[in-house]
């Protein structure tokens, strides 16, 4: 059966660490001599730059033939389901399926419909984004070292955001002190680590933090019954570089985009110094290179 990364929760510490590793000899390796490179499809069925792009760019780093899916211009348009879409992929000698979708638990469905593709979950609905928490992993881990017993708050749109959910799972199972921060109604997460802390009060949440990481309000995701008082929100849970400095000047990361002016203070990631969002961005191409090539050595 081919091996798959599906989510987070179901993820060993192990094979964590199995996947940083191999990103870090993504470093040391003479990729040209790269054999047996897996042929990979990006079937994105929601909007993005930093994860396609950089999946794109992932599978240059290790020589994999890679081409994207575009669903609006599918076969899918035409009523194909997608299990026969799957089908046609296999048909066509894919071996990893890299797949964005506003369905929870869709590429979980796949892998079991499947038997010859690897399932890469690039965001699932409000479920979980496991290769963004890798890379958060290792964004930390270079600049923390072991985030064993260090304290991480998760600040915002902690209910919609799945990289919130698959961050949380990660930190956790690596021992850090999580911390979920935002709107009482927006930490309502049922499926959250039992370690994890809620605290609704920014000060209190960021305070003695050796980094924080910050989630974009995922409007998009809102139920039609769910409204925002966006002025309401932005007095008491907005970054600024006054709240980082009283806090201790933690590490700051967020995911991306970002709105300026609404979770961060307009000019905060050009003008605070000890900001990881453009190294996210930039190890988002070395750890889904590491992706690709531990799922490769597992096939």
């Amino acid at each position: 059966m081919p091996n798959h990364l599906l989510d987070i929760k179901s993820l060993s510490v192990n094979h964590i660490n199995e996947i940083l590793a191999t990103t870090r000899t993504i470093l040391k390796t003479n990729l040209n001599q790269t054999s047996n490179t897996p042929a990979t499809l990006l079937l994105f069925k929601e909007p993005s730059t930093r994860t396609l792009l950089s999946f794109q760019r992932a599978c240059q780093l290790i020589n994999s033939p890679c081409s994207v899916l575009d669903p609006s211009t599918s076969s899918i348009q035409k009523g194909e389901t997608i299990e026969d879409t799957i089908r046609t992929i296999e048909a066509l000698g894919f071996n990893i399926l890299v797949i964005r979708t506003p369905n929870e638990f869709e590429p979980h469905t796949l892998a079991n419909v499947s038997s010859k593709l690897s399932i890469i979950n690039a965001g699932d609905g409000t479920n979980e984004h496991p290769t963004q928490a890798l890379l958060d992993l290792y964004t930390l881990e270079e600049t923390l070292g072991d985030v064993k017993g260090k304290k991480i708050t998760i600040v915002g749109d902690i209910l919609h955001a799945r990289v919130a959910h698959s961050n949380a799972w990660i930190l956790t199972k690596k021992g850090a002190q999580v911390v979920l921060c935002g709107p009482e109604q927006w930490l309502q997460w049922k499926d959250a680590p039992p370690s994890c802390q809620l605290e609704p009060n920014l000060q209190k949440a960021v305070k003695d933090a050796s980094a924080i990481i910050v989630m974009r309000i995922q409007k998009e995701r809102f139920k039609k019954t769910e409204k925002l008082d966006l002025q309401h929100y932005i007095k008491h849970w907005q970054i600024t570089i006054s709240l980082l400095e009283k806090a201790g000047n933690p590490w700051l990361m967020h995911p991306g985009p970002f709105n300026r002016g609404i979770e961060l203070q307009k000019n905060l990631p050009e003008h605070y110094p000890k900001t990881l969002i453009w190294k996210q961005v930039s190890n988002g191409v070395l750890v889904r290179a590491g992706i690709l090539k531990w799922i490769l050595q597992h096939e």
